[in-house]
C-alpha cells in the first residue's frame, strides 16, 4: 500500500463514520424523504449511500463514463462495481451499480427498484443518489447530495412524467424537492418545479 492509498483509505474511513453518524439522525427524525407534511414524491433515505465505506473503488471496480439507465443517467468518470445495498432504506436490499468518481470525490449510487411514496404507495424505476465527500472540487458540505427518481404521471402523486428528486445536507436531510432535471455540468440537480 502507498503512502496516497493509504492516506485515502483513512480518509474514506473518518468520512464513513461521520456519514454513519448522520444516517442514524436522519433515521431518527423520518423527513430525509422530502418536506415534512408534505404527501407527493418518493419517500427515499439517502442513509444508506451515506454510510459506504472501506475500500473505495475496490480492486474489482472497472472503469466506467456513466451511470444509471434512460432518463435516470448521469455521464460521469469514475470506477463502477456492484453491490447489494438497502438504496432506500425501504427494508429491502437491492443490486446497486455504485460509481466513485475520484476527480470530483463523489460516490454515486443506481438501482432500478421498488420504493415507497409519501402518500403510502409505491412507485418503480431509475433511483440515483450522489454523495459528495471530503475534498470535492464543488467545495460542498461532506455527505450532502441529491437523489432523483423517474417516475410516471400520478405514480407517488406526482403531477407529470420524469424525474423528480431531492437535494440534501451534509445530515440527509432533504432542502429542496420537485420536479428536477440533473445538471452534469454541476454534478447536482435543479428543481425546476419546487414542492410546496
Amino acid at each position: 500500500m502507498t503512502a496516497t492509498t493509504g492516506a485515502r483509505t483513512l480518509a474514506l474511513a473518518a468520512l464513513a463514520l461521520v456519514l454513519c453518524t448522520a444516517a442514524v439522525y436522519v433515521q431518527t427524525t423520518g423527513t430525509a424523504g422530502g418536506d415534512p407534511g408534505t404527501t407527493i414524491g418518493p419517500a427515499v433515505d439517502p442513509s444508506a449511500v451515506l454510510t459506504i465505506g472501506g475500500n473505495i473503488p475496490p480492486l474489482h471496480a472497472k472503469p466506467s463514463t456513466s451511470i444509471g439507465e434512460r432518463d435516470v443517467h448521469m455521464n460521469v468518470v469514475g470506477k463502477t462495481w456492484v453491490q447489494y445495498v438497502d438504496v432506500d432504506w425501504n427494508g429491502h436490499v437491492e443490486k446497486t451499480d455504485l460509481l466513485w468518481d475520484d476527480e470530483n470525490k463523489m460516490l454515486v449510487g443506481y438501482s432500478n427498484t421498488t420504493f415507497a411514496c409519501r402518500n403510502g404507495g409505491t412507485g418503480d424505476g431509475g433511483l440515483l443518489i450522489a454523495v459528495n465527500a471530503e475534498d470535492n472540487t464543488r467545495d460542498r458540505e461532506r455527505g450532502s447530495g441529491f437523489w432523483v427518481a423517474g417516475l410516471d404521471a400520478g405514480e407517488c402523486g406526482v403531477p407529470a412524467r420524469g424525474l423528480w428528486g431531492c437535494q440534501f445536507d451534509k445530515k440527509g436531510m432533504a432542502t429542496a424537492c420537485g420536479m428536477a432535471t440533473i445538471d452534469e455540468q454541476t454534478a447536482d440537480i435543479t428543481v425546476v418545479t419546487p414542492n410546496r
